[in-house]
């Protein structure tokens, strides 16, 4: 058992095509070496499909992390947010324009000019942007090719396999 799952896998394909060759005839030979390829093959599987679970589970606990560092991430930004705010509110509070130290400077100044949309329907029509999304609707495709339709640019594919791991 030191071959690779495509070893046994091309073995088990030359046999069979032996048995087609030899018109469906089965010799004993054959029949002993398909069954222990088959043994082999369902062992090479079974191994490999344990460590697709364990990757599963990897993955599963990495996007926990994930989600865990992302949270607190969030809860950082919202604390820096309110310091800053914090600080402004006590410097402007002092009357304090900027406070220089050692390590960083402190400075409350004036932001840009921005605009604040205080009504969407009542801006002129020459300041509304409109952006255009093409997007092929490939599950009314799929529908109208299934019913037997015809779709120009498209057609219905039958023949492809995926593995499931249950």
């Amino acid at each position: 058992m030191n071959n690779s799952l495509y070893d046994i896998a091309s073995d088990l394909q030359e046999i069979h095509n032996a048995i087609i060759d030899q018109d469906g005839v089965i010799s004993s030979d054959l029949e002993n070496s398909l069954d222990r390829l088959n043994l082999e093959i369902s062992n090479k599987v079974h191994g490999v499909g344990k460590w697709i679970r364990n990757l599963e589970g990897n993955e599963s606990s990495i996007q926990a992390e994930i989600d865990r560092l992302e949270r607190r991430k969030k809860s950082i930004s919202n604390l820096e947010t309110r310091l800053k705010d914090y600080v402004k509110l006590c410097m402007v509070k002092a009357d304090k324009k900027k406070l220089g130290f050692p390590l960083f400077t402190a400075a409350v100044q004036a932001n840009p000019p921005s605009v604040e949309i205080t009504d969407e329907t009542k801006i002129p029509a020459k300041y509304i942007k409109i952006k255009q999304v093409t997007e092929i609707d490939k599950k009314q495709i799929l529908s109208d090719l299934k019913a037997g339709g015809d779709v120009s640019g498209a057609t219905l594919v039958k023949d492809k396999t995926h593995l499931r791991i249950r």
